[in-house]
């Protein structure tokens, strides 16, 4: 509270320093700066503040340069009070800047926290010790901190910050953490669906409400990633059953008023279930459509799913492929029959130009040698990019027991077609 003060005072006196100023009239805008001095900086150097000026000695006083003046002063963090006073004599004006320093911090320590370690916490602080204790480092400290325990389910978590002064004009920084408990989600609501019930959909999505079997997990704690996830996956579950125009119309999410539990909604509109009328092959078809045909997983007659959709994807990309073109893409083409609720699938092949694996480099083998790793890659350099040989390498590599992550490239080569 009384750093906001300061920073109200601040101001409170600079605005009235402008429109009632009890040196420098309005007449005197252009009088001569014959010095200026800075008074109340210990930590932060006279030289610095003089930098941050606008104004100089030898100009004349310019008012809406002093206004500037003070904002930048008060951007660099260092400073809860900033005036400027003239002494006006016959020659001209003598001008003082005098600031407020913000104290520095010679200790900080967290109290009441035990879900997380406080050396943990220290790390992601803005105020640190040997900095200023500031209030804009403070207000982002305190919406850090509460930002932490809201995602880990903490919502009645509080936390305040207190100043103690030392003799050395230093302060001990405490911040007192009132943790609570875990808010918990103790109801998921559907609205809108007929087709599927209520407790098939809470089986699609990843949030849980309170039970015996969340005692194993946390997904009964509610979390915004986790929550806009679920909208996805009740979509993506529609689409897989033929539902295309399946959408969430609107989710709600209600808060207790002891702030101890959740409950989640989930308005839907489901739409007609649509069967596949069609499914065809265009565009750059390589090598042919009898090779290519039988990698489509979907079916005319069939219920559209968008997980075959995905799988025929990949594998027509894959295939394209293998005859050389890395840069192959494959785009699905949907033609509705809303009256009939069918839709006519279309592949159309755009493959590119067909490319050769100049060389095969590999990085991040830190413990393991080039060659063992290498012996686990099957497609050569020199050949004709195979996108099945990729895929075989990255999930051998994958298998390896040196090997944590995989992850496949292909910058360009020496030429257009090289990779």
């Amino acid at each position: 509270m009384l750093m906001i003060s300061r920073v109200v005072l601040a101001w409170i006196s600079f605005i009235m320093l402008s429109i009632f100023p009890p040196l420098l009239s309005a007449a005197e805008v252009n009088t001569k700066l014959l010095s200026i001095a800075v008074e109340g900086n210990h930590s932060v150097e006279k030289e610095m503040i003089l930098e941050k000026l606008s104004v100089h000695e030898g100009e004349r006083l310019d008012r809406r340069k002093l206004s500037r003046d003070v904002r930048e002063l008060y951007k660099t963090g260092f400073f809860s009070d900033i005036r400027f006073i003239g002494d006006r004599t016959a020659k001209g004006i003598h001008l003082v800047c005098h600031v407020h320093e913000y104290p520095v911090i010679a200790s900080i320590t967290l109290e009441g926290n035990e879900k997380f370690k406080s050396k943990d916490l220290k790390k992601r602080l803005k105020l640190k010790v040997g900095r200023m204790y500031s209030e804009k480092n403070r207000r982002a400290d305190r919406h850090m901190l509460l930002r932490g325990y809201l995602k880990k389910g903490y919502y009645q978590a509080a936390v305040n910050m207190e100043a103690k002064p030392r003799k050395d004009g230093r302060v001990d920084v405490v911040i007192h953490v009132r943790e609570g408990s875990v808010t918990h989600i103790n109801r998921i609501n559907f609205v809108g669906n007929r087709v599927f019930s209520d407790s098939e959909l809470a089986n699609v999505i990843a949030s849980r409400h309170s039970d015996l079997s969340s005692w194993f997990s946390d997904r009964d704690v509610f979390d915004r990633k986790r929550f806009s996830a679920d909208m996805q996956m009740l979509q993506q579950y529609y689409l897989n059953h033929g539902y295309i125009d399946m959408r969430v119309e609107s989710t709600q999410l209600a808060m207790a008023a002891d702030k101890k539990s959740f409950s989640l909604t989930f308005s839907l509109h489901e739409g007609a279930q649509y069967t596949v009328s069609d499914v065809l092959l265009q565009g750059d078809i390589v090598p042919d459509k009898k090779t290519l045909k039988p990698l489509i997983k979907m079916e005319k007659g069939e219920i559209y799913a968008l997980a075959d959709l995905q799988k025929s994807l990949t594998a027509l990309t894959e295939r394209v492929g293998d005859e050389g073109y890395a840069f192959a893409s494959v785009t699905p083409l949907l033609h509705r029959d809303i009256e009939a609720h069918t839709v006519a699938i279309a592949f159309d092949i755009e493959k590119g130009q067909k490319v050769y694996v100049e060389r095969v480099e590999v990085r991040g083998n830190v413990k393991s040698d080039d060659m063992i790793v290498r012996r686990l890659v099957w497609q050569p350099e020199g050949a004709l990019y195979s996108g099945s040989s990729i895929k075989r390498s990255k999930s051998a590599l994958r298998r390896a027991p040196f090997a944590k992550d995989v992850r496949i490239s292909l910058p360009k080569g020496s030429a257009p077609d090289k990779v």
